[in-house]
């Protein structure tokens, strides 16, 4: 039986939160490495993945993987409001994140998934998220 591993919640610094979510992204995808290591127990052989909820604190503006441009004055607005400015590992465009629930889901995809569409993909994991007897 496959195990999807859950991470206590937890509310901190955008920086701190991309930190942990580059760290999961890595432990999934290439095996347990990363500075982040000590402060978590090794993938068990049956763990197929891991989902956590966190919130944000101060509030942050969170850009996706790929947008390498934004306005200048986003960077101006960001210092005055005391908002982080985080590039997030996952694609998307910019989100505000304030005293939203956000989660964050990574896992091997069974083979099968591996073909499909990114929007097939998302309703599966989407399922997964909602699925509520995970024990």
């Amino acid at each position: 039986m496959a195990y999807l591993e859950i991470l206590p919640y937890l509310s901190t610094t955008g920086q701190q939160q991309m930190a942990l979510d580059r760290w999961l992204l890595t432990r999934f995808c290439d095996g347990l490495s990363g500075d982040l290591s000590d402060k978590f127990s090794g993938v068990a052989a049956d763990t197929v993945g891991c989902l956590r909820f966190y919130g944000w604190q101060p509030h942050a503006l969170s850009l996706g993987y790929h947008q390498q441009k934004f306005p200048s004055h986003w960077q101006d607005l960001c210092g005055q409001r005391g908002l982080d400015l985080i590039q997030r590992p996952s694609g998307g465009r910019a989100v505000l994140h304030g005293a939203d629930l956000t989660y964050a889901l990574v896992l091997r995809l069974p083979e099968a998934l591996q073909r499909q569409s990114r929007r097939e993909i998302y309703e599966w994991l989407a399922q997964v998220v909602l699925y509520r007897d995970w024990e």
